[in-house]
């Protein structure tokens, strides 16, 4: 690896749950028609524009995002769809399970889609797809 270069991400690795946020945040803004901005990142993520750019650089050395854009590199698409996934089974988990309401059930899945392990995610996203087979072990 050349020093400095961003750092080639393991096929499965795992953000933190602030990386979590911020590579669910990039991937909605990636479909929005205009190329996404640290502005923008740092206004959706509700944080100072140096804060944002922070993390942008912690991303891309992790090498979740692009060095020349806020594009997602494949590693940090498949990271956020993987994200994405279970923070939908969580929002089902909150909201038709919890009976919590439909904005507290969004913010809960929000914070639950970065901060579950790996095993519960899949548990997760499984009892979603399959609601009356058992989750796998």
């Amino acid at each position: 690896m050349v020093r400095g270069a961003p750092a080639e991400p393991h096929p499965c690795a795992e953000p933190t749950a602030v990386e979590a946020r911020y590579l669910l945040t990039m991937l909605e803004l990636g479909r929005e028609p205009a190329a996404p901005t640290q502005a923008e990142v740092a206004r959706r993520m509700g944080v100072a524009g140096p804060t944002a750019l922070q993390m942008i650089r912690r991303l891309r050395h992790l090498g979740f995002v692009h060095a020349d854009s806020l594009a997602l590199t494949e590693a940090g698409t498949s990271a956020a769809l993987v994200l994405r996934s279970r923070r939908a089974a969580a929002h089902a988990l909150a909201h038709d399970v919890l009976g919590l309401d439909e904005e507290l059930s969004t913010r809960e899945a929000d914070h639950l889609a970065g901060a579950v392990s790996p095993s519960l995610g899949r548990r997760l996203v499984a009892r979603r797809t399959q609601p009356n087979k058992p989750a796998p072990r």
